[in-house]
């Protein structure tokens, strides 16, 4: 695997919701020209960086560089 594989390398979340709900929730962000997929990463990334200590988010950063 390469470097930038390794870099690249994601796991996926599976989550139940209500399929109604979803449906909504599609229509309405494809009007903003965004999607739930869209949306989820930046949550995700918003979650991360507020939980994960700085020391350690520096640590996983640079041993992507390092790979």
């Amino acid at each position: 695997m390469t470097k930038e594989e390794l870099k690249l390398e994601s796991k996926n979340i599976t989550i139940g919701f209500d399929a109604a709900k979803l449906d909504a929730l599609e229509f309405v962000l494809r009007k903003q020209r965004s999607s739930v997929q869209r949306r989820m990463e930046e949550v995700l990334q918003q979650l991360y960086e507020s939980e994960v200590p700085e020391a350690v988010r520096e640590y996983v950063d640079l041993s992507l560089i390092h790979i």
